[in-house]
């Protein structure tokens, strides 16, 4: 039960605004894992990911996930008076090809 209310604040549609190697503004939606205490992005990042990421409070951690050739991972947090989202995570795309962001997540 406990995990649940930690995923709720998270759940719902969100706007992105990524800094990666560019800076893009789209729609995402996060949703409640089929793991407790995970959620899922239906999109992120550069190349739209489907991204999971396991909640603790109001941190969560984009633990490393493998997409082809691309592995995603990092961490953030919410404010949940402001109901913003804030991300620091890293694409590597492999030999030394690596972009960083910095992404908000606002309702």
């Amino acid at each position: 039960m406990c995990d649940i209310l930690e995923t709720t604040k998270f759940v719902g549609d969100w706007t992105v605004g990524d800094i990666c190697a560019t800076s893009e503004v789209y729609d995402a939606n996060i949703a409640e894992a089929a793991t407790p205490g995970q959620i899922r992005f239906d999109q992120l990042g550069p190349d739209r990911l489907p991204v999971f990421a396991t909640i603790d409070g109001n941190l969560l951690s984009i633990y490393d996930q493998a997409y082809g050739l691309a592995v995603i991972g990092g961490s953030g947090g919410i404010d949940t008076v402001n109901q913003v989202i804030t991300l620091d995570y890293r694409v590597d795309y492999g030999q030394g090809n690596i972009v960083n962001c910095l992404t908000s997540l606002e309702k």
